[in-house]
């Protein structure tokens, strides 16, 4: 028997069985779910197409909301949580947030303001759906989701809760991202006034069993996306600073590197595989897998 493998097997299942718990409490709340965070129009953790964009003329609490707004007559304004590039926007295929259970429900409010539009019946649109890596596959697959359409508003009543209900199609999967799209219309056309469809979200929070809503983890770390072809998003919630530590299954240190409160690491000399990535601050020590394409 060698000791030599026994010792690196101990290292690996030691590093494992942290990954497991800290997976289980990572991440569980929507990233930036009130748009609070941002520089001016654009909002950090999502993503703008046509007529979106990060505002302060209404908000249901604190400063900001997201706008998505119908732009001339054939275009909807969308927004999706995630990096999303543009011009081919594949929102599904590219957005997302780590995420690693299924809540009943996503909540938020909304104000949706339909004057300057040709159309009567149109209506705003969440989309909810979450996504696990299939690593046989090598891609997603969705396992929940949830569509809510969401008529007008009075401008006087200000914001409306709505609430998008979860269909599970993979109980006993939990996932490891969530995609939420918020679109202006589904066939609205503005008039003359080029813009219109004015439709204003805010505050969305995961609502879990028993009344238990996106608890929020003190500390908590998450990286995006998972798998990773070259750069590595790091997100922490608290922490100014700290040393991220790459980690390969033989138990050896390929990387190490100061890292601030939102970084990335350029992966792109990892060769393909699994790997661990340790994040070590004030108050932190956490670990996460991920794979490299």
């Amino acid at each position: 028997m060698n000791p030599t493998l026994n010792i690196t097997k101990a290292i690996n299942s030691i590093l494992f069985s942290f990954l497991l718990i800290g997976n289980l409490f990572s991440q569980i709340t929507v990233l930036n779910g009130d748009f609070e965070s941002g520089t001016d129009s654009t909002t950090t953790n999502w993503s703008t197409y046509i007529g979106s964009a990060r505002t302060d003329t209404f908000s249901n609490s604190g400063n900001y909301s997201m706008l998505c707004h119908n732009w001339y007559s054939y275009a909807e304004g969308q927004c999706v949580n995630g990096n999303v590039q543009t011009p081919n926007f594949q929102w599904l295929k590219d957005g997302g947030t780590p995420f690693v259970q299924k809540p009943a429900y996503i909540e938020g409010y909304y104000k949706y303001d339909t004057t300057n539009t040709v159309s009567n019946n149109d209506s705003a649109v969440v989309e909810v759906y979450f996504k696990k890596y299939n690593n046989s596959l090598q891609t997603y697959d969705t396992i929940a989701f949830g569509i809510k359409h969401l008529p007008a508003t009075d401008s006087i009543q200000g914001f409306v809760n709505f609430q998008v209900n979860i269909i599970d199609l993979m109980p006993g999967t939990n996932p490891d991202s969530i995609v939420i799209r918020l679109s202006s219309s589904i066939n609205g056309m503005c008039d003359s006034s080029m813009e219109c469809l004015y439709f204003y979200v805010d505050d969305l929070i995961a609502g879990f069993p028993l009344g238990i809503k996106s608890p929020i983890l003190e500390n908590s770390t998450s990286i995006w996306p998972n798998p990773v072809n070259n750069s590595l998003t790091i997100l922490m919630t608290q922490n100014n600073k700290a040393i991220v530590t790459i980690i390969d299954v033989n138990g050896r240190n390929i990387l190490s590197k100061v890292i601030g409160s939102e970084d990335q690491l350029d992966l792109s000399f990892l060769k393909a595989g699994n790997y661990l990535i340790n994040i070590k601050g004030d108050s932190l020590n956490q670990t996460h897998k991920f794979i490299k394409k």
